[in-house]
C-alpha cells in the first residue's frame, strides 16, 4: 500500500507540473497582445496572427460563461491573467506538498517487516561476532587489541628531530658573580637561544634552568639552529653578557619517529628519541654538536661532520665543530 501511494503522488506531481506549464502559457498568451503595439508590423507574421486568433477564441469562451464587461469595457483578458496567476500559486503549493510527501516516503522503509528483519539480522551478526571473539584464546584477544591500538597510535607517528642545548659548567661560571648580573645574563642567553630556535621553525621547546630542548620538523633546521647558536655565541659574550666567564654550549641532535601529540607540552612527551638527544649532548665537547649517524639527512650534509669515535647508547656519533 505505501508503494502505491508513493507512485500515486508521483503521477499527481507530474500532472500538476504540466498544468502549471499550461497556466503559464495561457497567461503569456494574454500578455503578448498587450505588448505587440510597440513592435512595427508584428501582425504580419503568421504565428503572431495565429496567437491572436487563439487569444480571441479563449476570451470569447470566457465572455460567454462569466460576466467580463464593466461599464461597456471588456476586461476578459485581465480576468484570465488574474485567474491564471491564482491557479499558478495554488498548483505551486500543491507541487511543494507532493514533493514533501514523496521525500517522506523515501525515508521510510518500503515495508515495516523488511526494517524489522534488517534489525534482527544486525543483532544476530553482532552476537555471532561476540561469540567468535570469546572463543579465541586470551593471547589471541590480547594480540588483536594490541594490533588495533598500535594502528591507532601509528596515526600519530611523525619523524621529528630533537636538539638539546646546555651551558657548559653553568654552575662554575656563576661563582663569585653578583646574583642580579647572573640573572640578567642567563635571561639574555635564554632569549638569544630561543630566537635561534624560533627562526628555524622549532615546533615546540622547553627549558631547564640553563638548557633547552627543541623539536624540529627536519634535521637540517635543528642543525642550522645549533650552528647559529655556537657561531654567534662569541658576539653574545663580547656585547651582551656582563659576568667575567664566557658562555659555552654543547649540543646533541637525534631524529626518530615518535607518537607526537601537538596538544601536549614537550616535557609531557616521553620518548627514547628525545632521551638520546639529551644523553649525547651531555657527552659532547664544548661548542660542539654531537649527532647520531642515522639522523644526518639528507646525505649531502654528511661532509659537515667528522666521526666522534664514540658509541653512545648503541648509536654511532658524528660531530661538528665551528672552524672559527
Amino acid at each position: 500500500m505505501p508503494r502505491i501511494k508513493k507512485y500515486f503522488f508521483y503521477i499527481v506531481l507530474i500532472l500538476t507540473r504540466l498544468l502549471n506549464i499550461l497556466i503559464m502559457g495561457l497567461v503569456l498568451l494574454m500578455i503578448i497582445p498587450l505588448i505587440l503595439p510597440i513592435f512595427d508590423e508584428a501582425t504580419s507574421f503568421a504565428y503572431i496572427d495565429y496567437l491572436l486568433k487563439t487569444d480571441q477564441t479563449i476570451r470569447s469562451f470566457v465572455s460567454q460563461n462569466i460576466p467580463t464587461s464593466i461599464k461597456g469595457r471588456d476586461i476578459s483578458r485581465f480576468i484570465i491573467i488574474f485567474m491564471g496567476l491564482i491557479l499558478k500559486i495554488m498548483t505551486g503549493g500543491l507541487s511543494e506538498n507532493l514533493r514533501y510527501r514523496i521525500k517522506v516516503f523515501k525515508k521510510k522503509p518500503i515495508l515495516p517487516i523488511l526494517s524489522a528483519l534488517k534489525s534482527f539480522l544486525s543483532s544476530v551478526k553482532a552476537k555471532l561476532k561476540k561469540i567468535r571473539y570469546f572463543k579465541k584464546s586470551k593471547r589471541q584477544r590480547l594480540l588483536e587489541t594490541f594490533v588495533k591500538t598500535k594502528k591507532e597510535l601509528d596515526k600519530w607517528g611523525k619523524e621529528l628531530t630533537f636538539l638539546s642545548i646546555d651551558v657548559v659548567h653553568s654552575t662554575e661560571i656563576k661563582k663569585g658573580e653578583d646574583p642580579s648580573i647572573v640573572e640578567h645574563d642567563f635571561l639574555a642567553y635564554k632569549k638569544f637561544v630561543q630566537e635561534k630556535l624560533s627562526n628555524n621553525n622549532c615546533i615546540k621547546s622547553n627549558w631547564t634552568p640553563d638548557g633547552a630542548m627543541g623539536c624540529f620538523p627536519k634535521f637540517e633546521l635543528a642543525f642550522k639552529a645549533a650552528r647559529e647558536v655556537i657561531n654567534e655565541l662569541e658576539t653574545f659574550n663580547k656585547t651582551v653578557k656582563l659576568i667575567k666567564n664566557d658562555f659555552a654550549v654543547r649540543c646533541g641532535i637525534n631524529s626518530g619517529i615518535i607518537h607526537f601529540d601537538e596538544s601536549l607540552s614537550l616535557e609531557d612527551i616521553s620518548d627514547r628519541t628525545i632521551d638520546i638527544a639529551a644523553h649525547i649532548q651531555k657527552q659532547a665537547e664544548s661548542n660542539t654538536i654531537y649527532v647520531t649517524k642515522q639522523s644526518v639527512k639528507p646525505l649531502e650534509l654528511h661532509h659537515y661532520f667528522l666521526p666522534a669515535d664514540k658509541n653512545i647508547a648503541g648509536y654511532e656519533i658524528y660531530k661538528w665543530r665551528s672552524r672559527k
